[in-house]
């Protein structure tokens, strides 16, 4: 069963028995969000939801239209994590649909402090100063983060998830699994029998996931995605439905991967520290000066996070003047 984008996307393929992958575009270099509904007897359930921009209001539509699928018959939304491609249309679906929004409680106190305060989007622009990124790329992330605010409204009522929880998706049940390190309260959905994982951004099949440290968020949260990454692999899973890229089967081989990725980005990020140097320099040398505004944020945070887990790890000290600079440890 397929629906097609205008730009002969397939927007609705089947994945396994009674769950389909949904194709949401997002104005971000990936394009698209995989999001997933599952049929069952009742109703339909969803996991995760898309950005609120038109694209993906009318890309939803063309879905459930396709289906000739009232919205009321929507039992329940689940978001693996905050993130606007994927908490960004949960308040549009509930609208529309009536249906439970659910979320991991450490996700949704994020979405207080991140998508309907202030005060996150100034300790960020603060925190990457303070990091020695130029005050001109901290005017344009700022910008760039003050318009995605607008398209995760209007935001839902949620309610929260536990760790260990057994929910239904369709005629299935799947436990609640935290995977913090993308986000502190990301959380993957595993269908035991099956050995069926959505993954969310907590694992993928052909890029690595981003692991980002910001102000008032775990101070080492690759550290919690080590730790996640080894939580799954002792999973038995067949199957991993992905938030981006196609289905695959081969988890322990992919946690495997990343778990290599990490070590070698450590070793990168460690010899690229000079005498004293800030993370903007670090990152300048890792990742190269030319960069998008959208990957200046994703390797400046990700950067950091190598370094505080290289300082947590004794390889790294920081000294405090007008910023924050990392050397090596003399002890």
């Amino acid at each position: 069963m397929e629906c097609d984008l205008s730009e002969g996307e397939v927007a609705l393929q089947q994945v396994v028995a009674n769950v389909f992958m949904v194709k949401i575009p997002v104005p971000f270099p990936l394009k698209y969000v995989n999001c997933y509904l599952f049929r069952g007897s009742e109703g339909w359930w969803v996991v995760d939801t898309g950005i609120n921009y038109p694209p993906a209001q009318e890309a939803w539509k063309a879905v459930f239209d396709g289906l000739n699928l009232p919205l009321k018959k929507i039992k329940a939304i689940y978001v693996t994590h905050y993130h606007p491609d994927h908490y960004g249309l949960a308040g549009w679906l509930q609208e529309q649909s009536g249906a439970p929004v659910f979320m991991s409680e450490i996700d949704g106190k994020s979405v207080e402090v991140v998508w309907k305060s202030d005060l996150r989007a100034v300790e960020t622009g603060r925190f990457l100063a303070a990091n020695g990124m130029p005050a001109d790329l901290v005017e344009k992330i700022a910008e760039r983060g003050a318009q995605t605010r607008l398209m995760v409204q209007p935001h839902p009522y949620l309610t929260t998830v536990a760790e260990g929880q057994e929910i239904m998706l369709g005629e299935d049940t799947y436990q609640v699994l935290y995977t913090p390190g993308h986000t502190d309260g990301h959380m993957c959905l595993y269908n035991r029998r099956e050995g069926i994982l959505l993954s969310g951004d907590h694992l993928l099949p052909t890029i690595t996931s981003n692991i980002s440290r910001w102000p008032g968020a775990a101070e080492n949260p690759l550290a919690n995605f080590l730790h996640s990454l080894r939580k799954i692999r002792q999973l038995n899973v067949q199957v991993v439905l992905p938030a981006h890229g196609p289905v695959f089967s081969s988890a322990s081989k992919r946690v495997a991967e990343f778990l290599d990725h990490h070590e070698k980005r450590l070793a990168a990020v460690l010899a690229a520290v000079g005498r004293e140097s800030s993370a903007y320099e670090v990152c300048t040398k890792v990742f190269g000066p030319h960069l998008s505004i959208y990957d200046w944020r994703f390797a400046m945070s990700e950067t950091i996070t190598h370094l505080d887990y290289l300082r947590a790890a004794g390889a790294l000290e920081t000294v405090q003047r007008e910023k924050v600079f990392y050397r090596r440890n003399s002890a």
